[in-house]
């Protein structure tokens, strides 16, 4: 077993997960980076901890030791369900899509703002911050910064 293809660009959300349901890859994790291992272990039991984002800056800084460590870790695993569900997580549609440069135009009343609001929530938009402007017909334009 390794990782899809598709899936390596979200490798280290994976370690992520994969270090919450296996003692053994947070052992080799946690001896492969000791720089982060008090951060390994905090990012285990709790996925809200600061520390997590620690953990993921490293990873993403040395990929490459990382994916080889992930899928030599993957390649000795026999079709253990806690490892398949981790795998089995789609990770795209929980990344946060970038909505900064973006402008949209709709019916200036509350309730459309509201709808609005529940569609870019849906999206997990990722924004530094907005701005809206009212056109001379009456219609809400809102940019994304």
């Amino acid at each position: 077993m390794s990782i899809p293809k598709e899936k390596e660009v979200y490798f280290q959300k994976i370690i992520l997960n994969l270090i919450r349901v296996s003692e053994d890859f947070k052992s080799i994790l946690q001896s492969e980076f000791p720089n982060i291992y008090a951060d390994i272990q905090s990012a285990s039991t709790n996925p809200n901890c600061s520390c997590v984002r620690k953990v993921e800056a490293e990873l993403l800084s040395n990929k490459d030791k990382a994916l080889n460590l992930l899928n030599n870790y993957l390649s000795k695993q026999e079709n253990l369900d806690k490892i398949q569900s981790v795998l089995s997580v789609d990770y795209a549609s929980l990344a946060p899509k970038l909505y900064s440069g973006r402008m949209f135009v709709i019916e200036n009343t509350e309730e459309k703002f509201k709808e609005f609001m529940d569609f870019i929530n849906q999206d997990r938009a990722q924004f530094r911050n907005f701005s809206t402007a009212i056109s001379p017909e009456g219609k809400l334009h809102i940019y994304f910064l």
